[in-house]
């Protein structure tokens, strides 16, 4: 169970989500300090903040195995994710090339993480379709991982944005032309890595354990209970869905 709130921190001009979770098998309760958001960003992108944050963290625990399990997070950020494990009582190194001061966290890229201990899973949100290299990238990974380890991946694949779906986007943005959506999606997207591409190279490299597409273009959007709408549509066939979440097991 996940008990949400918000803390007020005038020090530093920011709202401070906080996040406690309490796991009954694992006869614990972890609080985290999840994420923060300037008060100047309003509170519908709080909400969003809040929402997909909690979600996350839900996933991610649910897939991992038990604390204290060795975890590599790539493409941190700043951190939120990392904490929340950490203090659930995960073993966390968190890379990114600007990573936050911390114990748990490295700043260097997966390319260079000079490691030699194995890791038992490996996650990645919104990182591995920013990859140059990502035949290389994967490989480092498995190589990282133990034998049977996991992979849990929180990604889009914008190659997905069909017709049809692109029509309902370029609605909800307030556009009439669905061809000058699709060419600002193609432009916003050139040189990134889509669903195909990702999936051909996991599918060599590991064995899918769960899959599930998921909302993802009212994050692009921000806009307030636009999720459902988007579930809903995902549900009736009328868009694709772009979002999904993948864990996979090495082989």
């Amino acid at each position: 169970m996940l008990v949400v709130g918000m803390l007020d921190r005038p020090e530093c001009g920011c709202l401070e989500l906080v996040v406690t979770v309490v796991g009954a098998e694992r006869g614990a309760v972890w609080r985290a300090q999840m994420a923060h958001a300037r008060h100047g960003s309003g509170t519908l992108g709080v909400g969003l903040m809040m929402m997909s944050t909690v979600d996350l963290v839900a996933f991610v625990l649910a897939a991992l195995p038990p604390p204290p399990a060795r975890v590599l997070e790539v493409g941190c950020g700043a951190g939120a994710l990392a904490r929340a494990l950490d203090d659930a009582g995960y073993r966390v190194l968190a890379i990114d090339p600007q990573a936050p001061e911390g114990p748990i966290f490295r700043r260097t890229t997966l390319e260079k993480l000079d490691e030699a201990d194995p890791f038992e899973a490996a996650l990645a949100s919104y990182s591995l379709h920013h990859v140059e290299r990502l035949d290389p990238a994967l490989d480092r990974l498995v190589s990282l991982l133990e034998p049977q380890g996991k992979l849990i991946l929180e990604e889009f694949g914008w190659d997905r944005l069909d017709r049809w779906t692109a029509e309902w986007y370029s609605r909800q943005k307030g556009k009439r032309s669905v061809e000058s959506a699709l060419a600002e999606w193609r432009a916003e997207h050139e040189g990134l890595h889509g669903y195909g591409e990702m999936r051909r190279r996991l599918d060599e490299r590991f064995a899918e354990h769960s899959f599930e597409w998921r909302p993802y273009l009212y994050r692009c959007l921000e806009r307030e209970g636009l999720e459902a709408r988007e579930r809903e549509a995902i549900a009736g066939s009328e868009i694709q869905a772009v979002g999904f979440r993948y864990v996979g097991l090495r082989r």
